[in-house]
């Protein structure tokens, strides 16, 4: 049994560096989420609601990402960060499977609509 947790520890402890990269990458999506959600307010309207709705999704998945990357670097010296280590990537994994089937969900409802109204808002040529 404390062979498999140095393999975890192990394995963890490499993933780690990873896991906070991406935590960055993510972090700095949601803020150009919210840069555009600033641009809108002054050239579209209301649009820059939908955008601040959104933004805080990706800047919460990359939160959790770096705690992840944090526990994981310090479950080498401490196995009880081990928990919420994969605490931590559960809840993120979940937050990203949301998002995932939310996306597909309004892709298909944009394309039933596209193809309902026809070609007649392309311009002809």
């Amino acid at each position: 049994m404390e062979e498999m947790v140095k393999k975890v520890v192990e394995e963890s402890r490499g993933a780690s560096g990873w896991m906070k990269f991406l935590g960055v990458l993510q972090i700095i999506g949601g803020i150009i989420w919210i840069l555009g959600a600033l641009v809108s307010i002054f050239t579209t309207g209301p649009v820059w609601i939908l955008f601040l709705a959104i933004a805080w999704i990706p800047l919460w998945m990359g939160v959790l990402l770096l705690h992840a990357g944090r526990y994981a670097s310090a479950s080498e010296t401490n196995f009880e960060n081990l928990h919420p280590m994969m605490y931590k990537l559960r809840r993120f994994f979940k937050v990203q499977g949301i998002f995932v089937i939310i996306s597909l969900i309004l892709g298909i409802i944009a394309v039933i609509i596209a193809t309902s109204t026809g070609t007649g808002f392309v311009p002809r040529f």
